[in-house]
């Protein structure tokens, strides 16, 4: 959906002017477009790591490259690409999932279906997580 289309004035809203420059605005705008026109903005796409995930599982039903490096910018987006669009591991993201205990125990039981040795040193730290963790992937650890 377009809101600029719905808005009275909307050549004042912030970013009207600049919006096809704006990855999350452009997205918003062109998300329903057809793939060919959308292969024309890959570049703007890869500059926002939700357009890229959201492009790489609705249009393209593959991975997306251009946008990988700034996908692994972000937990949430690396585990969601590695899920939903590769379907296994993501090494490039795999440094940021480490960092956060949550997507390191979602990482290890939804994408790897085994241990993430990265992200165990994290999981430590949250009693609950890691109890769920050697739960499931046993004592020696």
């Amino acid at each position: 959906m377009n809101l600029y289309d719905y808005h009275v004035n909307s050549n004042a809203l912030y970013g009207y002017n600049n919006r096809e420059n704006i990855p999350s605005i452009f997205w918003e705008i062109h998300q329903y477009d057809d793939d060919d026109e959308l292969v024309k903005y890959e570049n703007i796409i890869a500059q926002d790591a939700n357009a890229s995930v959201s492009y790489a599982s609705v249009y393209l039903n593959a991975p997306f490259e251009k946008g990988e490096d700034i996908i692994a910018k972000s937990a949430l987006f690396s585990n969601s690409y590695a899920l939903n669009v590769l379907h296994g591991p993501f090494p490039k993201g795999e440094d940021i999932i480490s960092k956060n205990a949550n997507f390191s125990f979602l990482y290890a039981t939804e994408t790897l279906k085994g241990r993430f040795q990265l992200g165990e040193k994290i999981m430590k730290t949250d009693p609950d997580i890691w109890k769920a963790y050697i739960k499931k992937y046993g004592d020696n650890i």
